[in-house]
């Protein structure tokens, strides 16, 4: 094992959270969402290049996911799919404890996602495929 440095030595690195996504891509991970305190879910990705060692917030262009946490991230060719997760919030009428069965496709190149499949969720969970939370992605290479 070999402690990488995060990048908070004065550059931008993300805020703590847990049960975000990470997934690598050419000689980078990206991160998407995950929740920090009172079920903040949040909607940003990250990119910590391991030759520079540093953090990157990026900006995409367009529409994207709702923020989200208990997700899954798979790099697949030039994109990355998230699928799934939870919403959360403390906030009365919120969406908390609601779970998505949507797919996304974040393209590396241009910063741009792409909703592939919308969720349908309806807070039984009677939709096909089942909504998943805390799932995980293998890559068979």
């Amino acid at each position: 094992w070999e402690q990488l440095d995060n990048g908070l030595h004065g550059g931008a690195a993300p805020h703590l959270r847990d049960h975000h996504a990470a997934a690598t891509y050419g000689n980078a991970m990206y991160t998407y969402g995950g929740w920090y305190q009172y079920w903040t879910a949040y909607d940003d990705i990250w990119r910590y290049d391991f030759d520079e060692r540093n953090w990157t917030q990026l900006q995409p262009v367009g529409a994207k996911p709702l923020g989200r946490f208990l997700i899954s991230f798979a790099p697949v060719g030039s994109r990355l799919y998230l699928v799934g997760g939870e919403l959360g919030s403390d906030e009365p009428g919120s969406k908390a404890n609601s779970y998505l069965n949507d797919v996304w496709a974040f393209d590396v190149a241009t910063s741009e996602w792409v909703q592939l499949a919308q969720s349908r969720c309806p807070r039984d969970h009677s939709a096909e495929p089942r909504p998943a939370r805390v799932h995980n992605e293998v890559d068979r290479k």
